[in-house]
């Protein structure tokens, strides 16, 4: 059923599909029905249709897949970064918008569209959100909106997901220790670094990060930021050579907001880049927080404005990626 304007002319309705994982990193601690029934009733009372479900990750492709076939304009995904990342898979080139709410632990592509970390802040501001179209990155076929991680954070990350639902305190515990452990004893991975500009880099590293767009926003107590998602560039970031307690350091810069103080840093940017691993048929990436084991060579490459995103009315446009880190010798 279609609104009316204040002239009198018939507005039509907009159409919302609520997907939300219940096996999402806060989602799990909440009431999932609650939760559905307060977002429902929020963009109701500002002429939405709407219509919600609750998913497990089994069933969360499906559901997806039949809301990219419904009528609806815009698909509210509730979950975390692995989340997302199933509908940014699911929904890039439908033409439909993808609203994000930060059920998550990292919610990295929240956070760089500007959205607060509370779910409830998040909502307020997406029910008068504006459709924006940003870039899409893909690594072998498989897109990413934020990073594409190679080396010793992909087995962290699976260690912590085996842990997923045990008690917080518990949990994050047992990960510090191994992932300590992994840091000092990881191998370096030999790789070798070509991008379609021409650039060909022999590189030594137990962490390379391919981000869609530039990290170029460090800020003390924060992990980097992207001022920009539609630029239509790759970041490349490789730790060169640093041994393997120097990884612990490299961590904690990392996390602290120090990215443009580790001197082991090399950075560049491409439209597409070819990473080849020496000795290895097959590597660990981590890809917008879900593990995935590809054959290699990795190929990148970037799609520009390959998907739409709902976000908060105030953010400005012209906020851009002045400059990426610049390579240090």
């Amino acid at each position: 059923m279609g609104t009316t304007s204040a002239k009198g002319a018939r507005m039509p309705a907009k159409r919302l599909q609520i997907i939300l994982n219940q096996r999402s990193g806060t989602l799990i601690q909440m009431d999932a029905e609650a939760v559905a029934k307060r977002i429902t009733e929020a963009f109701e009372q500002n002429a939405w249709t709407v219509n919600a479900r609750i998913v497990d990750g089994d069933t969360l492709k499906q559901t997806l897949q039949e809301a990219a076939d419904d009528g609806a304009d815009t698909i509210l995904v509730g979950g975390g970064d692995g989340t997302i990342a199933t509908a940014v898979e699911m929904l890039r080139g439908t033409g439909k918008t993808l609203a994000i709410l930060p059920l998550g632990t990292m919610n990295l592509l929240a956070k760089d569209l500007g959205l607060p970390e509370d779910w409830e802040e998040a909502l307020d501001l997406l029910i008068e959100g504006e459709a924006r179209e940003i870039d899409v990155a893909e690594v072998n076929g498989v897109p990413f909106t934020c990073m594409s991680v190679l080396g010793v954070y992909p087995r962290i990350s699976e260690t912590r997901e085996s842990l997923r639902g045990r008690f917080f305190l518990v949990k994050w515990t047992r990960v510090a220790i191994a992932g300590i452990r992994m840091l000092a004893t990881y191998p370096l991975l030999r790789v070798s670094l070509t991008t379609v500009e021409g650039e060909k880099h022999n590189l030594c590293s137990r962490l390379i990060i391919v981000s869609n767009n530039c990290y170029d926003e460090a800020v003390l107590g924060q992990l980097p930021k992207r001022r920009a998602l539609d630029e239509g560039q790759l970041g490349i970031y490789v730790f060169d050579s640093p041994g393997r307690w120097q990884m612990l350091w490299v961590t904690a810069a990392l996390l602290l907001g120090w990215w443009d103080k580790v001197p082991e840093l090399k950075s560049f940017r491409s439209k597409e880049v070819e990473i080849r691993p020496r000795f290895r048929r097959r590597v660990r990436s981590m890809t917008d927080g879900e593990v995935f084991r590809m054959k290699t060579p990795l190929h990148y490459k970037i799609e520009a404005r390959g998907l739409k995103v709902l976000t908060a009315p105030q953010l400005e446009e012209d906020a851009s990626c002045q400059e990426c880190i610049t390579e240090k010798a």
